[in-house]
């Protein structure tokens, strides 16, 4: 049977991995997947940010705008989904929008962009507006996808 003294220091050494675990991730999950550009849109009065990936080509091509879950942002989506690889894998233009204090105002009342009246309506259909107008996105192929 072993000591607490051992079964002590078994913890503490658990915690330090675990956290420096943790602050790798957390570290690596910042820089964004290669390939994927920053740009910010106005929209709803506010400046917006987000990453994207839309590879050479001509014609229209299908657009996936890939929404991160509270406390996320688009850089942390990208990690956690790869969507910019298959993107550029498959040909089609990926965009990771970031929510305003880490969170989307969904209707629920209850997040930080939701009691600050935050317009994400009128940011993720000007985000689709301009990857139309400017990035050969097809209207009749836009798709949404998201975690929590």
């Amino acid at each position: 049977m072993a000591s607490w003294g051992v079964v002590a220091g078994m913890k503490k050494r658990l915690a330090r991995a675990l956290v420096a675990w943790l602050l790798a991730g957390c570290a690596h999950a910042q820089a964004p997947e290669p390939g994927l550009k920053r740009a910010e849109l106005g929209a709803g009065g506010k400046t917006r940010t987000y990453l994207f990936s839309a590879p050479p080509g001509e014609g229209k091509r299908p657009l996936v705008v890939s929404l991160h879950g509270r406390l996320g942002d688009g850089k942390g989506q990208a990690k956690l989904t790869h969507l910019g690889e298959v993107a550029a894998r498959e040909g089609f233009i990926v965009v990771f929008p970031d929510g305003l204090d880490r969170s989307w105002a969904d209707s629920r009342g209850v997040t930080p962009s939701s009691e600050k009246g935050v317009d994400d309506v009128a940011f993720l259909t000007a985000l689709i507006d301009e990857f139309v107008a400017h990035h050969q996105a097809d209207p009749e192929r836009v798709y949404m996808v998201g975690m929590s």
